[in-house]
């Protein structure tokens, strides 16, 4: 899966947030995230560095169709966090995708720093 990030593309998010960890639901780790919206991909890497540099996400998901996708508040306490999940149309059941919190919830479009194709 690959990332397509140009000055260009009004499509493509990116910032630091706070990650909340799988396993352990209490650890919270700020972590460069970057989402193509045209491409609906979330990828993230443990530094802005990491991505300039071209390595290997920490972590990269497809999301699902936008229908079925969606945001809201997380159930955990820290401020400002809110996850991305999926409904499942036939069971209905819910799938947390990512736990995130930011202080400052405006993530940045793509800019010349940041191109990465």
């Amino acid at each position: 899966m690959s990332i397509s990030c140009n000055p260009t593309a009004p499509y493509v998010k990116y910032g630091y947030l706070q990650k909340q960890a799988r396993k352990s639901h209490r650890n919270w780790k700020k972590r460069w995230i970057v989402i193509n919206l045209q491409q609906r991909v979330v990828s993230y890497y443990k530094t802005k560095k990491d991505f300039d540099r071209h390595k290997k996400p920490a972590g990269t998901f497809q999301l699902p169709p936008a229908n079925e996708t969606f945001v809201g508040p997380c159930s955990s306490s820290k401020h400002n966090s809110f996850e991305i999940y999926h409904i499942d149309r036939g069971t209905g059941k819910k799938t947390t995708l990512l736990a995130l919190a930011a202080d400052n919830l405006n993530i940045g479009s793509a800019t010349k720093d940041a191109t990465r194709t």
